[in-house]
């Protein structure tokens, strides 16, 4: 089946995600026929732990069927190579820490006079407000937290709680990329 026929085949992704949560829901709505670019700073992917070397399997995985490119978002022309881009698009995924993605200009707010039907999907490991929002989050450390958490509750009830199993990683990506799917694009 072409990606024109299946479900999301009209939809243009910008995917600016890394490490393992971003790029799965980003390679969910590809796998059901979404067009995405990929794109990554210069320097290429050398195994920096943020979704490993290009060339590695997991890399290749998470990566499939997309397209990508190099910008420097840290540099104006970068930045405003993306908003050109970003006028076309229909939806762009990020999972930067919300003071990343402000300082350099490519947040919602700065997104949407560019395309009024933009939609933004935003990935944080601890949200987008509250205290701890300009904290890197990965699953292995909020699995730890969320496990801690349990722990401290046990303790200061003084009562037994049942131990509870964080949900698995990949059923968490799927329900971010089902809110993507499930929202659909949004009328200026």
């Amino acid at each position: 089946m072409s990606p024109a026929t299946l479900p999301l085949g009209r939809f243009t992704v910008l995917d600016l995600t890394r490490a393992r949560a971003g790029p799965t829901c980003v390679r969910q709505l590809v796998d059901w026929g979404a067009h995405a670019i990929k794109v990554e700073m210069p320097g290429g992917r050398t195994g920096d732990g943020m979704g490993g070397n290009r060339h590695g399997f997991d890399f290749q995985n998470l990566h499939r069927n997309k397209r990508s490119m190099t910008l420097n978002l840290r540099d104006a022309d970068g930045v405003a190579v993306f908003k050109r881009l970003v006028k076309d698009t229909d939806i762009v995924v990020e999972n930067y820490r919300p003071d990343v993605k402000r300082r350099l200009g490519i947040d919602y707010e700065s997104l949407r006079p560019i395309n009024p039907r933009l939609i933004y999907g935003s990935i944080s490991g601890f949200g987008q407000d509250g205290p701890y929002r300009d904290r890197p989050g990965v699953d292995a450390q909020i699995d730890a937290g969320d496990h801690l958490r349990h722990r401290v509750l046990d303790l200061n009830a003084g009562v037994h709680l049942e131990e509870v199993e964080p949900a698995p990683p990949v059923q968490d990506e799927l329900d971010r990329s089902r809110v993507l799917v499930l929202r659909g694009p949004t009328e200026p």
